[in-house]
C-alpha cells in the first residue's frame, strides 16, 4: 500500500530549540466561538498525532484535544542542564519501515539507525536477591529458541505482522495459551527474558497472541530508527507546528462531555481559557479505551461499555537516573537465576541503561508492576533498586551527589489485554465492529500493539481509509 505521506513529502528546517525542548506554548487569551472541524481527535500521543497529521495531509480540517501540555504521549526526552544534550527514556526506537521513514520525512525530522545508548557499551546481569553477577539471564540457546518461535509464528502467515487484531474463528488454541506454557510446549523458554525486558511486565502470563503481536516477524526482520539528536520530542513538536499550533491543537484540555449521533459529534472542552464547544463530523478516539477513562465524558453505548470494561493492564514507570557513580558505558538488568526463564517476580526493575549522554550520567530506568501505585511509591522503589545495584557493584556516588530520579513518568495503563476466554468468544471481532459507528473511529495500542510504528501502520491502513471514506 502506498504510504499516506509519500505524495506529500516535505523537507524543511527546524530550530535547535524545537529539537530539544517542549514548546513553550502561549496560553490563549480567550477560547473564542465554537470550534468546527471535519474531525476531532481525542489524544495527542503516537496514534492520535499520526492520525491528525494524516487527516490534514488529505485536506480535511482537524483539531486535537490533549490533556497534557505537549503532544507525544509516552515519549519522554531528557535534556541535560549542563550540556543541553538530549536522550530518550520513554519511547526509544522505531521499526525501520517505509511507514516510519515516510512519516519522518513528511515532518522533516532527521533520523538514523539506532546504535545503542552508549557506543560499545555493555550490560551486566545481576541476581535480583543478592546482586551477584551472572554470565547471562538464562541457561539455553536463545538463538535456537527464537528460530522455534519464528517458525511457529509463520504458521499463521501475516496474521501478526499485518495491522490490527483480525483473528481467525475459531482462534487457534496455541494463541490462547499463557505464553509461559507455550514456551514450555515448544521448548523455547530461553527467549523469554528478552521479551520480558523489551515488552515489560507479566509476559509469561499473557495469552501468546499478544506476544506474537508485539514481537512479530517485523521485529526480527527490520532494523531500528532513532532521531539523530536522540530526542524524540522533536517529532511531536514538529507535528504541533504542522497542524497549525494552538489554532488546532488544544493542549491542557479536558473533555467534559461528548454527544454523538450519525450526523456528527459535539464536545464540551475545558481549556485554560474556559469551556469551549467543539463540533465535528467525525470523532477519533486515540487514547487507551478503558471504561474507567471513557465513562466520565463519553456517551458510551452498551456494547462499547461492555467491551471496554474487559481490558486489563499493567503499569510501567520510567525515569532518568543520575548520580550513582556507576560506569557510564554499563547497563544493569536483574535476573532470577532460580527460574528457567530468568524473569524476576513483579514488581521489579526491568533495567538500568547505559548513560544516554556522553560524559554525563543520564540513564533510562524502567520499573514494572501489576499494581497501581503512586508516583512517590514508584520513585521509592526505583531508588531502592539504584542503591541495591550501587552496593552490589561496590560503587559510591560522586562527591556531593546521590542517586536521583528525574522526570518520573507513568506508562499506565500499559499493554491493554483481555482474557483468553474473551478472545476465543470473539472480543476482537466485536471491538473491530465499533469502527465508524456513532460517527466514531478508534486507533492506538489497544487496537494494535505498544509499537509506535505498528500503531502508525494500523492508523494508515485500517482506520484512516474508513474515516476518509465516511467524510466523502
Amino acid at each position: 500500500m502506498q504510504s499516506l505521506f509519500r505524495s506529500t513529502l516535505l523537507t524543511w528546517a527546524t530550530s535547535s530549540l524545537l529539537a530539544t525542548q517542549v514548546h513553550a506554548h502561549a496560553r490563549p487569551r480567550g477560547c473564542g466561538p465554537t470550534l468546527e472541524r471535519d474531525v476531532v481527535v481525542v489524544g495527542g500521543g503516537s496514534g492520535g498525532t499520526y492520525a491528525a497529521v494524516g487527516i490534514a495531509a488529505q485536506g480535511k480540517s482537524v483539531a486535537v484535544i490533549e490533556i497534557e501540555n505537549r503532544l507525544g504521549g509516552n515519549v519522554a526526552t531528557y535534556t541535560d542542564p549542563g550540556t543541553n544534550q538530549t536522550t530518550d527514556y520513554g519511547v526509544i526506537l522505531y521499526s525501520n519501515t517505509s511507514t516510519a521513514r515516510n512519516y519522518f520525512a513528511h515532518l522533516g525530522v532527521p533520523i538514523g539507525p539506532y546504535e545503542g545508548y552508549f557506543p560499545n557499551g555493555s550490560t551486566k546481569y545481576l541476581d535480583y536477591t543478592n546482586g551477584n553477577e551472572l554470565p547471562y539471564p538464562v541457561v539455553g540457546n536463545v538463538t535456537a529458541a527464537q528460530e522455534i518461535y519464528l517458525q511457529q509464528m509463520q504458521r499463521y502467515g501475516d496474521l501478526f505482522s499485518a495491522p490490527g487484531y483480525f483473528l481467525p474463528d475459531p482462534v487457534p488454541e496455541d494463541l490462547l495459551l499463557p505464553w509461559g506454557e507455550w514456551l514450555e510446549k515448544y521448548n523455547a523458554t530461553a527467549m523469554a527474558y528478552q521479551v520480558f525486558y523489551e515488552q515489560a511486565g507479566n509476559a509469561l502470563e499473557l495469552p501468546t497472541l499478544y506476544i506474537m503481536k508485539y514481537f512479530s516477524v517485523v521485529t526480527f526482520t527490520t532494523g531500528r530508527l532513532y532521531t539523530v539528536n536522540r530526542g524524540n520530542q522533536i517529532i511531536y513538536n514538529t507535528a504541533y507546528d504542522k497542524l497549525g499550533g494552538a489554532a488546532n491543537v488544544l493542549l491542557e484540555s479536558h473533555i467534559q462531555r461528548v454527544t454523538r449521533s450519525e450526523q456528527g459529534v459535539e464536545l464540551a472542552v475545558k481549556r485554560p481559557c474556559g469551556v469551549q464547544t467543539v463540533r465535528a463530523k467525525k470523532l477519533v478516539i486515540a487514547i487507551r479505551p478503558r471504561h474507567a477513562d471513557l465513562a466520565p465524558w463519553l456517551d458510551l453505548r452498551p456494547d462499547e461499555a461492555r467491551l471496554t470494561r474487559q481490558f486489563a493492564h499493567i503499569n510501567t514507570w520510567t525515569c532518568i537516573l543520575n548520580g550513582t557513580g556507576l560506569p557510564l558505558d554499563t547497563g544493569y538488568q536483574l535476573v532470577d537465576p532460580t527460574r528457567e526463564a530468568g524473569i524476576p517476580p513483579l514488581p521489579e526493575t526491568l533495567g538500568i541503561s547505559q548513560s544516554g549522554i556522553a560524559d554525563v550520567e543520564a540513564r533510562a530506568f524502567w520499573w514494572s508492576t501489576a499494581a497501581d501505585i503512586t508516583p512517590a511509591k514508584a520513585a521509592s522503589l526505583l531508588l531502592r533498586t539504584a542503591y541495591f545495584v550501587q552496593g552490589a557493584q561496590n560503587v559510591s556516588s560522586p562527591a556531593g551527589q546521590r542517586p536521583t530520579v528525574n522526570g518520573l513518568l507513568a506508562h499506565a495503563p500499559y499493554l491493554l489485554h483481555v482474557s483468553s476466554d474473551a478472545v476465543a468468544a470473539g472480543f476482537y471481532r466485536e471491538l473491530n465492529g465499533l469502527q465508524g459507528r456513532h460517527s466514531t473511529f478508534w486507533t492506538g495500542s489497544a487496537w494494535e500493539s505498544e509499537s509506535s510504528e505498528a500503531i502508525w501502520r494500523f492508523t494508515e491502513q485500517i482506520m484512516l481509509p474508513a474515516l476518509m471514506a465516511s467524510l466523502g
